[in-house]
């Protein structure tokens, strides 16, 4: 049966495009988020410090998907601007005294397994996501931050486990 044998043939050549394919496409997605110039893990010496403080959950919040398209540009160019607690309408985060609210990038990758941590040391902020699960591609976010001190630098950083 000659024409088994081509169709046999045709199968696995379209099989093989279609692996290349996913193998592509993949690649492609692990490579934009490494190259995401929002992800900017701090020095290993920064990481291993016990000097950064761990910000109680209640000193930040994770910008709602409503007004998220307005805060992500707002920390397109500068990964932290100052806002007012009224900025966002029908969003009003309460930063106690003396703090005061910072808009800051953020990412994560499986946003309904995970938690966002803040740590601080001075005016160096440490924006991390941990989360359940392979390593997937990374969405950007933004926090609401109070903190007493103005950021000037911002890390972010996002993984968990399998």
């Amino acid at each position: 049966m000659p024409g088994h044998a081509a169709a046999q043939r045709e199968r696995k050549a379209y099989m093989r495009r279609i692996a290349l394919a996913v193998i592509f496409t993949a690649g492609s997605l692990c490579q934009a988020a490494a190259d995401d110039a929002w992800v900017n893990d701090p020095p290993k010496s920064l990481q291993l410090t016990k000097a950064m403080t761990e910000l109680e959950p209640s000193r930040f919040v994770e910008i709602p998907v409503s007004l998220a398209d307005e805060a992500l540009d707002m920390v397109s160019k500068t990964s932290v601007v100052a806002i007012s607690e009224h900025y966002f309408p029908g969003f009003n985060p309460r930063c106690a005294m003396p703090t005061r609210a910072y808009l800051v990038r953020a990412v994560y990758e499986h946003g309904n397994t995970g938690v966002f941590h803040v740590k601080q040391l001075g005016h160096i902020l440490w924006v991390l996501h941990y989360a359940l699960g392979a390593e997937a591609p990374q969405h950007r976010s933004a926090l609401v931050v109070c903190t007493p001190t103005e950021p000037n630098t911002i890390y972010v950083s996002a993984g968990g486990a399998i």
